[in-house]
């Protein structure tokens, strides 16, 4: 089986199953499967029209490599207003992220501009690790 072609296949053979374009949306969030960029962009898209922003923060979250996890997603989940009773649409987005994993450097420098703000920088520097490093130079890159 040729994974890069599988999804295509399916869409176009398998149209006697009920709700196809979605079994193919989870099969390709299941098992990374490639050729499902615009699967994903489509789904994210109309999870934000129709105010699902948890839902388009998991989409986002499940879609391969940098296709939805960039800076213009961030910027999108930035603008939106949260809806009552309901978290800040940019917190979902990075709860749906670190509930699946790490998170990128994009997405790193992005959630710890707001949390790093009211801390000193040199009580930073005194809990500073290797790992923490990309922490101190988004702190140096404010000065």
């Amino acid at each position: 089986v040729e994974e890069s072609s599988l999804l295509s296949y399916i869409a176009t053979n398998c149209r006697h199953i009920p709700e196809i374009q979605s079994v193919c949306f989870q099969l390709a969030s299941r098992y990374s499967l490639p050729g499902a960029d615009q699967m994903f962009v489509q789904q994210f898209n109309n999870q934000l029209v129709q105010g699902d922003y948890a839902g388009a923060a998991k989409t986002a979250a499940a879609a391969p490599g940098t296709l939805l996890r960039n800076q213009d997603t961030i910027n999108r989940f930035k603008a939106l207003q949260p809806q009552p009773g309901q978290k800040a649409p940019i917190l979902l987005y990075f709860s749906s992220l670190l509930e699946k994993g790490k998170l990128n450097a994009i997405e790193s420098v992005e959630l710890c501009g707001p949390v790093l703000a009211p801390v000193s920088y040199t009580h930073l520097r005194a809990h500073e690790t290797p790992e923490h490093l990309v922490c101190r130079l988004l702190l140096e890159k404010k000065k």
